[in-house]
């Protein structure tokens, strides 16, 4: 299964530096990695990380760990306006992250790895509001566009913005490499919580930010800052996204049907609305 996955994520791998430089010893892959009696990766598929996204992760990290790629970062001086520059980003090997985008919003979707213990926790986290509703099912490279963008980036430095403590990110990939331009960071959010959900049947949505609950903040900027791997995953994006990295459309959610595409108070929107 796994030498399978490999070889058709290997033939459709967006982000071409991944695969430029020789392969790795098997020793060091960490297709090859055991934590205790397990591989890492039964270990994470035991707990429900997504085998497609395991492999596709793995195959990253083998090529890029330790490394130092450029990307596109914005620069967010403390005075005046912000610019775009690029920069370096040192790959971190310690801890990772996926998010499973096919999953609907009241599903503890992000995956935070330890790449050393195996261990994984799970949180909740909002998708962009013009992806979907309940279930997320279009995506978009496209500023202003309000939707999630797909694929591996990584996470940056940390700023002070309209919602405090935020984390930059860099995307990798043609489906992400606007994430900086679009000013798509990690950061909280009250509208990401079990409170709203109670109330509203889903998370609240973002303007296309992979947004958190505010306790929670901390702990994955700690983790994923400075360089950790972050992929946005859904199943079958690399077939699609060889079809169009602008954009993707998967098939409808049925369960989207009952919750309309409405503003919600206290979500992205109406924050955004009250700022002005």
């Amino acid at each position: 299964m796994k030498t399978a996955l490999l070889s058709l994520l290997s033939a459709f791998f967006l982000f071409n530096q991944a695969f430029a430089s020789p392969p790795v010893p098997e020793t060091k892959s960490f297709f090859n990695r055991k934590v205790g009696t397990l591989s890492l990766y039964d270990r994470l598929k035991n707990q429900g990380v997504p085998e497609e996204a395991i492999a596709r992760s793995f195959a990253f990290l083998d090529v890029n760990a330790g490394k130092s790629l450029l990307v596109d970062m914005k620069i967010r001086p403390r005075s005046g306006s912000a610019y775009m520059a690029r920069g370096r980003t040192t790959i971190q090997n310690k801890y990772a992250a996926i998010i499973d985008y096919s999953l609907p919003s009241t599903s503890k979707r992000l995956y935070l790895i330890d790449l050393l213990t195996g261990q994984v926790e799970k949180f909740y986290v909002a998708h962009g509001r013009n992806s979907g509703t309940l279930v997320p099912t279009e995506f978009a490279n496209i500023n202003m566009s309000k939707m999630t963008s797909l694929g591996i980036m990584v996470g940056g430095d940390t700023y002070v913005g309209g919602h405090g403590r935020s984390m930059n990110l860099y995307g990798l990939e043609p489906t992400n490499n606007l994430t900086a331009v679009r000013d798509i960071v990690m950061h909280g959010a009250d509208y990401v919580s079990d409170r709203f959900i109670e109330k509203n049947g889903r998370l609240g949505l973002s303007w296309g930010c992979p947004a958190v609950e505010p306790r929670v903040l901390p702990k994955l900027i700690k983790a994923l800052g400075n360089g950790s791997m972050i992929y946005h995953y859904y199943p079958g994006l690399e077939k699609i996204a060889g079809e169009s990295s602008s954009r993707q459309q998967f098939a409808p959610a049925p369960e989207n049907s009952a919750f309309p595409p409405i503003d919600l108070p206290g979500e992205e929107e109406d924050f955004q609305a009250h700022r002005k």
